[in-house]
């Protein structure tokens, strides 16, 4: 059994908290929670921005890892308003054009406790460790 290692980036920080942006072993990569605005924003920025840098995150993430959105099997999403996804689906389908090779993807309502933040995900991928 490999080791398990922790990945670690600049964008997606927990403070002061030992808590790392993914962790993978064998490769099988679960990510903490990845948010569309930064922990402590200067001002509001809208959910279209916010979907842009989540997913500019998860890539940050599986690049570090040695991987990509390729690599991505599910996605589990929590929108302050789960009404509104077609910023969500936008990016989904920059993200993931082909239909016959998307990762699975559930999306919950959730109220963003921490600030205007509008939308987090986790995601599971499966990334080839040679």
């Amino acid at each position: 059994m490999g080791l398990r290692r922790s990945i670690y980036v600049g964008a997606q920080g927990h403070g002061a908290h030992p808590i790392p942006a993914a962790s993978i072993k064998n490769g099988m990569l679960a990510s903490s929670a990845v948010y569309g605005s930064p922990s402590k924003p200067t001002g509001t920025i809208c959910l279209n921005e916010q979907c842009a840098n989540l997913f500019s995150t998860m890539e940050e993430i599986l690049s570090t890892a040695g991987g990509s959105l390729d690599d991505v099997i599910h996605v589990a999403i929590k929108l302050a308003d789960p009404s509104n996804r077609a910023s969500l689906n936008e990016h989904w389908l920059r993200a993931f054009p082909d239909e016959n090779s998307r990762p699975a993807r559930h999306v919950d309502p959730e109220p963003m406790p921490e600030g205007p933040r509008l939308i987090a995900a986790e995601f599971l991928a499966m990334i080839d460790e040679r």
